[in-house]
């Protein structure tokens, strides 16, 4: 952070591989940040977004590695020389506010990193999307636990 005045570093917690990628994230690599929300559409009825948080932000390490810094990849398997680590903090570069949003929305949703080609720093369009939007308004045909309901909910279509 030194030649990045007026940045902070914020670690961005992995909780599963495909939100960083299957390894594919690598120190000084470009991410636009994602995340998902669950949202309570009634009682009987809940369903998740997928927002935009930021674009182009710079990873400043991945796990403990950062740029210049290879670290060895165990195996608990003899023979085997090479593993894909499972990642488990990215750390990105921020404005202090920015870093701010980054907590509360690990802390209300999950965060997802999208990796960006070499040199690309073109804003990308992103839409904020939900199951409505995506699948369309029968959220309660998959909630259903009767085939004979969905299938008849499905004919009157």
């Amino acid at each position: 952070l030194k030649t990045r005045p007026g940045m902070v570093a914020v670690g961005v917690r992995m909780t599963s591989l495909p939100t960083a990628i299957h390894g594919l994230i690598r120190a000084g690599d470009r991410v636009d940040v994602l995340a998902s929300f669950e949202f309570e559409k009634s009682r009987e009825e809940n369903y998740t977004e997928i927002r935009p948080v930021f674009q182009n932000v710079e990873v400043l390490a991945v796990d403990d590695v950062t740029p210049g810094t290879v670290k060895p990849v165990k195996t608990d398997r003899p023979g085997e020389s090479e593993k894909v680590a499972e990642v488990k903090t990215v750390t990105l570069a921020l404005q202090p506010a920015a870093a701010q949003e980054i907590i509360l929305a690990q802390q209300l949703g999950n965060i997802w990193l999208v990796l960006r080609a070499a040199g690309d720093e073109a804003p990308h369009e992103y839409a904020i999307w939900n199951n409505e939007r995506l699948i369309g308004p029968a959220l309660k045909l998959w909630r259903s636990k009767d085939p004979r309901e969905i299938l008849g909910q499905m004919n009157t279509r």
